[in-house]
């Protein structure tokens, strides 16, 4: 058929085959570019929107910042961020219309929207909650107040010492406001500490200060009452006492036999007594027990004269019968008395 058709009719044919193929061609340009455009504008869209996320996000990690800022740094005393989760930049977003154009444009993401308010009301909810427990922590005063723990754990353990070395004296501080804590404790630091502290805080502060104070008043009470024990020492001065009365016993002897020879020591400084008197033991013990050196320089005037009455007893029992009379006179006013008196300075240093 082609064959038979003539040169313009093939050639008619021709240009409306070439007019088709153009029309077509002119068609899909069109709807092409169409195409083109509008993934362009998606594209473009969608980079907005992930900007918008990512400030969002990092918007939120500033506010994290923020909070931990409070909890952290001792420079930071007051919350400053918003609490409210419709008014931060993503919340006015999210329940705005632009969410919802978002939504309409980008398929699935209207569940992943939802899904995320609840955590993000919690999120500024929980800063609302720290706000309202916060209160600004001193980071030294831990450590301040488990110094002052162990000053009186050391305090307690001087106490106990003093009795198991039966020191000379308890040498610790008993008036509680001098003491470390006791002076710290009216300090602005801690009055400051106390103010700021929780019900529980100041509950168990109120109660450490009443058993600070009850502290230290044991210790003024063991202080009053407390003495160095010095072992053997009673035993010794009951045994020179007893020595002093068999002495007297041993002169009433020979002024009732009448003998001159008292056979007894008359010399004060050389009796047992005389010799612990004169001893480096008597000499310490009297430099670091008050009482008893007390008691043991009054005794020294009466031991002198119970000796040196021996000696007037044997004198006049040297006179024979005539001196008997006197010599019991002197043993009645002078020995007993005088050993009576030291009897007695015997038992203060003894009590002591």
């Amino acid at each position: 058929m082609w064959k038979k058709m003539t040169i313009g009719k093939k050639l008619a044919c021709g240009f409306a085959v070439v007019l088709v193929v153009l029309s077509l061609v002119v068609v899909l340009s069109f709807t092409g570019v169409g195409g083109i455009v509008t993934n362009a504008q998606e594209v473009i869209y969608g980079n907005e929107l992930d900007g918008t996320m990512t400030q969002r996000e990092v918007d939120h990690l500033n506010w994290v910042n923020k909070v931990n800022a409070l909890l952290t740094n001792e420079n930071v005393t007051t919350l400053n961020v918003e609490l409210d989760d419709h008014q931060c930049g993503f919340g006015k977003w999210l329940y705005s219309d632009a969410r919802k154009e978002a939504e309409n444009c980008i398929p699935g993401l209207d569940s992943h929207l939802k899904a995320i308010e609840e955590p993000h009301r919690k999120l500024h909810e929980s800063a609302g909650h720290i706000g309202d427990c916060f209160v600004q922590a001193d980071a030294g005063l831990p450590g301040l107040i488990a110094g002052r723990e162990v000053d009186h754990l050391n305090w307690a353990n001087e106490i106990r010492d003093t009795f198991l070395e039966n020191k000379q004296e308890l040498n610790v501080q008993v008036d509680g406001t001098q003491c470390a804590l006791g002076k710290w404790l009216t300090t602005e630091q801690a009055k400051t500490a106390y103010e700021n502290g929780t019900v529980e805080f100041k509950g168990a502060w109120d109660a450490m200060i009443r058993s600070h104070a009850e502290l230290h008043r044991s210790a003024k009470d063991i202080t009053d009452e407390y003495a160095q024990i010095h072992q053997g020492l009673e035993q010794l001065l009951l045994n020179r006492l007893l020595d002093h009365k068999n002495w007297a016993e041993n002169v009433s002897k020979a002024i009732i036999e009448g003998e001159s020879e008292l056979g007894v020591q008359t010399d004060h400084a050389k009796c047992a007594y005389g010799e612990f008197l004169a001893s480096a033991e008597c000499g310490e013990l009297m430099k670091t027990f008050p009482e008893f050196q007390q008691a043991i320089e009054e005794s020294k005037e009466p031991h002198r004269k119970l000796h040196e009455s021996a000696i007037h007893i044997s004198k006049v029992l040297e006179k024979g019968v005539e001196g008997k009379a006197e010599a019991e006179k002197i043993f009645q006013e002078t020995t007993l008395p005088a050993l009576a008196h030291v009897g007695e300075c015997f038992n203060k240093a003894i009590t002591a």
